[in-house]
């Protein structure tokens, strides 16, 4: 009975409309909610892929630590058969001689690893220079035919198609040095002997600035470039830091700003003239080092 009256008594009373004030205070509130659900959003994500960015720099390292004991298992191969020799082959056996059909027996299929792809070392038909070499000797020579015998390394790794400072390359630059192609007339700066002149040859690429930017970019991951391109167009002015990150289209003061940056200045790509400023390195100008 209680009930029935409440319910009596709550349809007699006037059904009022929410005002103005009420709607646009309710609308406030739910576009104040969906502001801060956006933002904590944005900011899960940005934490998730910086741990993203970190575990791949993380892998990296370890691969980049495998690389040379890699290239040095390859060199003592090479050592075993000759720098430019050929691999032993089975001597003859007479004609005549019977050869006992050893047993068949069931082998398990092997195991179809993909591997990472690595430079071609496949001999030259003339010299018998693995195919990684002759292109550093190539890009060194390319350097050479614009007036520059003695060009920095970083560069030279570039045209080559190679990131500098790497394992790979730097045990690359060791051989060729160490068989008497290259020597290094100066800190950080490399030049073909006149045997590693005659075994060379220019890569077909414009002598320009611009040829060696391009080779550059080729190599790098697309973010990188983004970034150094943005440098390039500045230089030889620095750029300011957060500018730098709005105009490549990241989130200045990111994780994931920062890590590009530290890898494009460990490449030796990039300087920090001042604090907060960021600079593209002469080496990247031909005529400037």
């Amino acid at each position: 009975a209680k009930v029935r009256n409440l319910q009596a008594e709550l349809r007699r009373r006037p059904t009022t409309a929410p005002n103005e004030a009420q709607l646009a205070a309710a609308r406030l509130a739910g576009e104040q909610h969906l502001a801060r659900a956006h933002r904590a959003t944005v900011r899960e994500l940005s934490r998730a892929n910086e741990a993203v960015i970190r575990e791949v720099e993380r892998l990296r390292k370890h691969l980049g630590a495998l690389t040379p004991i890699s290239d040095s298992l390859d060199q003592l191969a090479r050592k075993a058969y000759g720098f430019a020799g050929t691999e032993p082959t089975a001597p003859n056996r007479p004609s005549n001689t019977a050869v006992a059909k050893p047993p068949e027996r069931i082998v398990a299929a092997p195991r179809q690893d993909v591997e990472k792809p690595r430079p071609s070392t496949q001999r030259d038909e003339h010299d018998g220079l693995p195919g990684p070499y002759r292109r550093i000797l190539n890009a060194i020579a390319w350097f050479e035919t614009i007036g520059i015998d003695e060009p920095n390394r970083i560069a030279v790794s570039f045209v080559a198609g190679y990131k500098a400072g790497t394992g790979t390359i730097n045990t690359y630059f060791g051989r060729l040095n160490s068989t008497g192609l290259i020597h290094y007339p100066s800190s950080g700066c490399v030049a073909l002997t006149d045997e590693g002149r005659r075994q060379s040859q220019p890569p077909d690429m414009p002598a320009t600035t611009e040829a060696l930017h391009q080779a550059v970019y080729e190599v790098l991951p697309g973010p990188l470039g983004r970034i150094l391109k943005e440098l390039v167009a500045a230089y030889p002015e620095s750029v300011d830091r957060t500018n730098l990150a709005l105009s490549a289209g990241y989130s200045p003061g990111t994780g994931t700003f920062n890590t590009y940056i530290g890898r494009l200045r460990s490449l030796g790509l990039i300087g920090y003239p001042t604090t907060g400023q960021i600079v593209a390195r002469p080496i990247l100008f031909l005529g400037n080092g």
